[in-house]
Order: C-alpha cells, then sequence, then structure tokens
C-alpha cells in the first residue's frame, strides 16, 4: 500500500523539480548571456577610452 501512496508523490515531486531545473537553467543561462555581453562591451569600450585619455 505505501509504495501504490509514495509512487505519484515521487512523480510529481520529479516533475516539479525538472521544471525548476529547466526555469534555473533559463533564468543562469540569461544572466550568463547577459554578463557576457556586458564585460564584453566594457572590456571593448575601455581601451578606447584610455587611448583617448592618453
Amino acid at each position: 500500500m505505501t509504495g501504490k501512496r509514495i509512487g505519484p508523490i515521487v512523480v510529481v515531486i520529479g516533475l516539479v523539480m525538472v521544471v525548476l531545473g529547466l526555469m534555473a537553467a533559463r533564468l543562469f543561462l540569461f544572466v550568463g548571456v547577459a554578463a557576457t555581453g556586458l564585460g564584453t562591451v566594457l572590456w571593448l569600450t575601455r581601451p578606447r577610452e584610455a587611448r583617448e585619455r592618453r
């Protein structure tokens, strides 16, 4: 009896974990892309400003 009751609960928890994992992965992916883009822009613009100051 306990196996039949626990089974569906484990399946539901597993599905919730997968959904949260996908959401977290998308969030980290978005943050990673944004940080990389921002870092690239700052990295490319700073040398130009430094050259102009010199």
